[in-house]
């Protein structure tokens, strides 16, 4: 009996070994040990330049076979580690330059770092809207956000709409936003008034957060049916919560990643020389050239301290995680909706959800707002359009070396041109196009991504 179970046991062993051979090849086949190391190698490159280890990071960027990344004084100044002293940080309407407007942040009249309620939005307002997308509102839950593509809502500025606004997105669109873009928009518009608001909204663990992708803002549906690609008159961002400057639910200041605008569209033939930085302020509001590239670099938060929303073990619950929490909106001059052969409920441009049980979230925007006569809100805040920081140069070309390949331009090389295999390519799932190839080609050709987000 005692051989048959050691013979048993060696059948089990045997079958054991099998199952886990089995295994090791369905995980081959999944993941092959480039893509491991390409993984490994471009997380390790995104980690130290976000910690500013720029030379280490490079040595890992080789690998891939990036010509340009992100100048390491962008990151430098986005993350805090580096100022930028300005002598008069107010706009000047004189600066204008061939740009539509310059990239610009309003704040409130009083100081940046004053006490909650000083922001751009009055006190009320801006409670709502944090409220109807706090982490954990319904809004992320219903609308499936973690594991939706892009989508966006857009709000027609009628009439109806700017007399009587029916929910707190409305009032803070009609009533407080769009008056600060129409009056930074200069008079050689060739008549074009801004007639709807195409709008969305994001969060991410300011802890555990990659950024968000250099990317253009664009009418997703002609695009993919005419081949057109077109742009809102104005992109902006409402900065909610990330910063919070006015310890409000947490007595530390937890920075959140800034967004950054390059001085480059679709149409450019070389990369931005230059770029603008808005780091994140609560209840702040910033305004840009809606064809400009943009996105958010990551940010390493505080280091070396201990959050006071952690437990023993120096772990943050992820309801007690800080967020960086935005309210992004597209002010276009035409009703974009219109050229769109299908809208679906939640797609880019979409319709405002019904106020069912199962949108719950539209029915929380909607409290304290009377179907007739609208709401009586509060008045706008006073404002002070801000300065932002304008980084040079906005890119650092990071091709060959070797002198002897190198072209009379000093931004190209000969192995650039030869299409010379690199050792490794970039996961798509972890690509921001902080590091690229073939800039800035390489940013009008990812308009026709088909996984591209915005």
């Amino acid at each position: 009996s005692s051989i048959a179970s050691q013979k048993d046991k060696m059948i089990s062993n045997e079958n054991e070994t099998k199952d886990l051979d089995k295994t090791d090849e369905k995980d081959e086949e999944c993941f092959s040990p480039s893509e491991v190391e390409a993984t490994s190698s471009f997380m390790t490159a995104l980690i130290c330049s976000t910690l500013g280890w720029h030379d280490k990071a490079l040595n890992y960027l080789k690998k891939f076979g990036f010509t340009h990344r992100v100048h390491p004084n962008i990151w430098e100044t986005a993350c805090g580690r580096k100022s930028y002293k300005n002598e008069n940080n107010l706009c000047d309407e004189n600066s204008r330059s061939k740009l539509l407007f310059q990239p610009k942040r309003f704040s409130s009249k009083s100081n940046e770092n004053s006490e909650m309620g000083s922001g751009i939005l009055p006190p009320t307002l801006y409670q709502k809207l944090c409220d109807s997308f706090a982490p954990s509102s319904p809004y992320w839950k219903e609308s499936n956000y973690d594991n939706r593509g892009y989508y966006s809502y857009f709000l027609d500025l009628n009439d109806d709409v700017k007399t009587s606004p029916s929910n707190v997105i409305e009032d803070a669109i009609v009533n407080h936003l769009l008056p600060l873009v129409e009056e930074e928009l200069p008079s050689n518009t060739d008549g074009k008034k801004i007639v709807g608001a195409e709008w969305w909204v994001h969060t991410r663990p300011i802890r555990a957060n990659l950024g968000h992708q250099l990317h253009f803002d664009t009418d997703e549906a002609i695009l993919a049916q005419e081949g057109l690609v077109t742009h809102p008159i104005s992109s902006s961002v409402l900065y909610l919560t990330g910063d919070d400057n006015s310890a409000n639910n947490c007595s530390k200041k937890h920075p959140a990643g800034s967004t950054i605008v390059f001085n480059q569209t679709p149409e450019s033939e070389e990369v931005a020389k230059n770029a603008w930085i808005s780091q994140a302020r609560d209840n702040s509001y910033m305004i840009f050239p809606g064809d400009m590239l943009h996105g958010v670099l990551p940010c390493p938060g505080r280091q070396n301290e201990k959050d006071n929303t952690s437990d023993d073990s120096g772990e943050v619950p992820p309801d007690n995680q800080p967020h960086r929490l935005t309210f992004m909106v597209g002010f276009w001059t035409r009703r974009v909706p219109d050229k769109m052969k299908e809208r679906p409920l939640y797609g880019p441009c979409g319709m405002l959800p019904p106020a069912t049980d199962e949108h719950s979230w539209v029915q929380n925007i909607a409290k304290g707002y009377k179907k007739k006569g609208g709401f009586k809100g509060e008045g706008r805040m006073p404002a002070t359009c801000m300065k932002l920081p304008q980084v040079a140069p906005a890119w650092e070309y990071i091709g060959c070396e070797d002198s002897n390949t190198k072209n009379d331009d000093t931004s190209k090389c000969q192995s650039d041109e030869l299409n010379i295999e690199p050792e490794l390519f970039p996961p798509k799932s972890l690509d921001h196009r902080f590091f690229v190839h073939n800039a800035p080609k390489c940013f009008s050709d990812s308009l026709y991504d088909k996984d591209e987000c915005f």
